[in-house]
């Protein structure tokens, strides 16, 4: 399969069956495949050497690198172990989550398909067997729950958002130090404009991370952001292309002078501090990395503020304004909940949308306008180089 992974991950990225989150799953998957069950034909494995990698998933660590040789040899020899260790059946906490292992075969399944598309020769798998049942005994709002309200307000009095130390940027350990101490200065970077709009707009991690500044029309009567596919990232489906009113306190603190400042120092990208300096992180896990953990921290929020979670809170306030279900999916990109919302109804317009951010309670009252101060202007992070391989 390593053989033609890459050109099927090509295929199905083009067809728009897989995004890039898809694409580095599978060759992940792949990896670990012929690491536990060995290398051979794809038409000579069978359907019991798909299910010794399912029982072996199970066994995994938490955390590997299968782009590394030296975490790869740790996970063979982990596996192994816990194979011929009898005790680790009952140990139930160190078991990989179904959902882990559902995703593993559902990889193994996108790739099997291509390759029958393709005329590759295939084995006879029957898929459907090797998915795990998923219970059901908990509701999805439950799963990954809002984020307290008391949280988002220990979040927003952060020095960050009040007033801190100057610096120059970035987070660096005297930076960080100087982010979290009051003080006069505002910086307006990622640290304080992506947790804002996570609040005030509900969408999602990503899409807000890569927004450009050609992504906010600000000369408009009801400025906005339009989300969708760029060069910088792709957006969950097609249901997620959608335009979303600025909330107020956006406008109030600046958020458009912001785009504009970006705009004058010939920015692509809102927040260049952002950009993945690989090709297996995208612009929210660099964001999830560098910022919101170090906020989290700051702030000595609980285990259930989440950037997700952000997302939670803000349908969950509109809920409580008894704003329309249907209202609520068009400002977040959800599909239409039948087929009189999904096909027989057009998006609220901008008029109706810009009324409904405006229920969402202010969390930033308390934070003053400040003039414009951008860090330095950033310098484009190089792309790590490979190493060849000797021959």
């Amino acid at each position: 399969m390593s053989d033609f992974i890459e050109l099927a991950i090509q295929d199905l990225a083009a067809d728009e069956k897989w995004d890039s989150k898809s694409g580095r799953q599978a060759r992940s998957t792949i990896a670990l495949f012929e690491l536990l069950i060995g290398k051979k034909p794809f038409a000579a494995y069978s359907q019991s050497d798909f299910a010794a990698f399912k029982r072996k998933t199970l066994l995994l660590p938490e955390r590997y690198d299968m782009s590394s040789a030296k975490s790869r040899e740790e996970v063979r020899t982990l596996v192994a172990a816990r194979e011929n260790d009898p005790e680790f059946s009952k140990k139930k906490d160190q078991h990989r989550s179904n959902r882990t292992r559902n995703r593993h075969i559902s990889s193994l399944r996108g790739i099997f398909r291509w390759a029958a598309d393709n005329g590759q020769p295939t084995p006879v798998v029957n898929f459907d067997s090797l998915f795990i049942g998923i219970s059901k005994a908990k509701r999805g709002r439950n799963l990954r729950p809002a984020t307290p309200v008391d949280d988002v307000g220990k979040l927003f009095a952060l020095p960050v958002f009040a007033g801190c130390l100057p610096h120059s940027g970035g987070t660096g350990a005297a930076v960080l130090s100087a982010r979290f101490a009051e003080g006069d200065a505002v910086i307006h970077d990622a640290f304080y404009w992506v947790p804002m709009l996570l609040y005030y707009t509900g969408a999602r991690r990503e899409e807000l991370c890569k927004l450009r500044p050609g992504d906010v029309f600000d000369a408009t009567d009801i400025p906005y952001i339009w989300i969708d596919f760029t060069e910088f990232g792709r957006i969950k489906n097609e249901h997620s292309m959608r335009p979303v009113p600025l909330h107020s306190e956006l406008i109030r603190l600046g958020f458009i002078d912001f785009v504009r400042e970006c705009r004058d120092r010939g920015y692509d990208v809102l927040f260049p501090e952002l950009r993945p300096t690989n090709d297996v992180q995208n612009f929210g896990d660099v964001y999830y990395k560098n910022v919101w953990r170090n906020l989290k921290k700051a702030g000595h929020l609980t285990t259930e503020a989440t950037n997700h979670g952000m997302r939670h809170r803000f349908s969950t306030e509109l809920k409580a304004k008894k704003v329309f279900s249907e209202f609520r999916r068009d400002l977040m990109g959800h599909a239409g909940a039948n087929i009189n919302e999904e096909i027989y109804s057009d998006t609220g317009p901008l008029l109706e949308l810009k009324s409904v951010v405006e229920e969402l309670p202010s969390v930033t009252n308390h934070l003053a306008s400040s003039p414009m101060n951008l860090p330095p202007k950033a310098v484009r992070r190089p792309q790590p180089q490979k190493r060849r391989k000797k021959q």
